[in-house]
Parts: structure tokens; C-alpha cells; sequence
């Protein structure tokens, strides 16, 4: 078939190619016109300060500001948050969950949420809410995390602290490593002693002597595994320290961090306006459009075919048996 051919289907067919793209939007068009009319509040959140920045900070570095905007994202329907703005507001959850959405500014990490609904009354509070509970859960969730690793390392430091005291208690020796400094010193003067005795040809005092020596080192020889116990404790105990004070460290960032995102502080919102329904016509009103045109050529197709179909196949006949005058039998007898 030429292109005129297909030209001359559609306009034979074109009350088809008019009606159903009209039918399809008016449809739309008409479902968008007759749904209860729709209010929005919108909810800004500006936290500059809690993304990029030091390296310490849970959003920082050239990646932060995506960081936070996925997340953020992310949050603002999750379970929890939609559970908090309904316990705060009295909404259904499922209402709150299709309602509202949330949308960076631009390329920046502010962000703001959406909330549509059919009653007026609950815009603004829903809004607000869902806005200043997602800032919270971002940042209390951080918060949380780092209390595990202060009560972790709190629990170390007990533990050894305790082992300290059983061995203290055990052993007679409030401070082992000191004690046994004291005694070595002892043993020293003695000898100091001891040679300045036989230096002066007093045998008697440097023998007396020699045996308090003996006794004091049996002494010490007897604390010496204490001694290494303690030394061994009191090591794990400094770790546990440093681990305890990087661990509190991390909470007292992440405390600040959340102290700086309290949405009395970073949280605006708009007053509550209609929803104008002149986007969603133009939108789906277009869409709908371009889906009617094509199921009418699709229409037009299978009508074409079908009717092709209907139509009785023409035989050619040879041209001889239509000349004038001819009268010839076209199947002659064999009789």
C-alpha cells in the first residue's frame, strides 16, 4: 500500500481517530474535576549546618549532601516516622504514607515535605510533623548508635576495675606494682648497708644484715606474680579508658548534632493552600491523549484487516472467453 492509501483509511476512519482519544480525556479529565478538592502545607527544612563540614559531623564530605537527601528521603515514609505523625496527629497512617513526599531545593540539602489531603485541618499539623520527626529520626538513630559503644566500653572498664579489687583483696596489696617498688628499694639500702659493714670489717653486722636481705627477697619473689597480674590488669584498664573517653566522645558528637537539629530550629511551614487540579489536567489530560490516539489507530487496524478479510477473493478471467463473436466451448466435450 502507497501512503496515500493509508491516508484515505484514516480519513475514512476518522470519526474513530476523534472519538476515542476525546472519550479518553474527557474521561480523565473528568475524574481529576470530581475528586474532593485537595489541600497542601508544605514544610521547609534548613539544616546547612548538619551536612558537610567536619569530618566528624554524620553527613560531611563532598557526598554528604546526597547522603542526606536520600536518606531523608528515604525516612519521611518509613514505618517509624508514619507511625510517630499519627500517633502525634490522629491521621491514618495509610493517608499520611500516600500524602506526603519530600523534595530537595534545587541541588541544595534543603528539603521539603509535602503533605496533600481532601481535609483542610490536617495539612498544616501533618506537615510539620512529618518534617520535624524525620530531621529527629535521622539524627536521634545516630545518637542511639553511639550509646552502644559507651555502655560497651563502661561494662569493660567495670569488669576490669573489678578484677582489680579481687585481686587487691586477695592479696593483701592495695597497690602491688608500688609495693614491690618498696621492697626492691629496701633490698637495695640493705646491701648499700651490708657493704659499707664489711668495708669496715663488721662481719657480724654484714651477716645480720645478709639474712634481712634473703627474707625480703623471698618476700619479693612471692609477690612477683601478683605484681605481673596487676601490671597485666591495670594495662587492659588504660585501653579501657582511652576506648570509653573515644566512645563518649562520639556520643557527645552525636548529641550536638541532634541538639542542632531540633526542628524548632530548622523546621518552617507554609500556610495551607488548595491544590490547583490545572497540572494534573494538563499532565494526565496529555497522557491520556496520546494513549487514546493510539488505541484508535489500533482500532482502525483491526477493522481495515477484518474488513479485508469479509471481502470475496476476484477471479480473473482469461480475456478469451469475453471476445465478441466467440463461440467456442471454454471446456469442449470429449464425447
Amino acid at each position: 500500500m502507497e501512503l496515500r492509501d493509508y491516508l484515505d483509511i484514516l480519513k475514512r476512519r476518522k470519526n474513530i481517530l476523534i472519538a476515542v482519544p476525546a472519550v479518553a480525556v474527557l474521561l480523565v479529565v473528568g475524574l481529576i474535576v470530581v475528586k474532593p478538592k485537595q489541600y497542601q502545607a508544605t514544610a521547609t527544612v534548613a539544616a546547612p549546618a548538619l551536612v558537610g563540614g567536619a569530618s566528624a559531623n554524620q553527613y560531611s564530605g563532598a557526598n554528604g549532601p546526597k547522603s542526606f537527601v536520600a536518606n531523608f528521603t528515604a525516612a519521611v515514609n518509613s514505618p517509624p516516622v508514619v507511625d510517630q505523625v499519627a500517633r502525634e496527629t490522629g491521621v491514618a497512617k495509610n493517608q499520611i504514607k500516600s500524602g506526603t513526599s519530600a523534595n530537595e531545593v534545587g541541588t541544595s540539602s534543603i528539603m521539603e515535605v509535602v503533605y496533600k489531603t481532601a481535609k483542610r485541618k490536617d495539612a498544616f499539623p501533618v506537615a510539620q510533623a512529618a518534617a520535624a520527626d524525620t530531621i529527629s529520626f535521622l539524627f536521634k538513630t545516630q545518637v542511639q548508635l553511639a550509646q552502644g559503644p559507651v555502655d560497651s566500653a563502661k561494662a569493660n572498664l567495670a569488669n576490669i576495675e573489678g578484677q582489680i579489687a579481687d585481686l587487691g583483696k586477695s592479696t593483701g596489696l592495695v597497690v602491688p606494682d608500688k609495693d614491690y617498688e618498696v621492697r626492691a628499694q629496701a633490698i637495695a639500702s640493705l646491701q648499700s648497708a651490708q657493704a659499707q659493714a664489711l668495708a669496715n670489717g663488721q662481719g657480724a653486722t654484714a651477716a645480720h644484715l645478709q639474712s634481712q636481705i634473703d627474707q625480703m627477697k623471698g618476700q619479693l619473689a612471692a609477690i612477683a606474680p601478683q605484681v605481673q597480674q596487676y601490671t597485666a590488669l591495670q594495662t587492659q584498664k588504660d585501653a579501657a579508658v582511652t576506648q570509653l573517653n573515644q566512645a563518649q566522645q562520639s556520643l557527645q558528637q552525636a548529641q550536638s548534632q541532634l541538639q542542632a537539629a531540633d526542628p524548632k530550629q530548622v523546621v518552617s511551614i507554609s500556610k495551607v493552600h488548595s491544590v490547583s487540579v490545572i497540572g494534573d489536567v494538563v499532565q494526565k489530560g496529555g497522557v491520556s491523549l496520546f494513549a487514546g490516539l493510539f488505541l484508535a489507530l489500533g482500532i482502525v487496524a483491526a477493522l481495515e484487516l477484518l474488513e479485508r478479510y469479509r471481502q470475496p477473493a476476484t477471479v480473473e478471467v482469461p480475456g478469451e472467453w469475453t471476445k465478441p463473436g466467440s463461440t467456442q466451448d471454454p471446456f469442449p466435450s470429449r464425447v
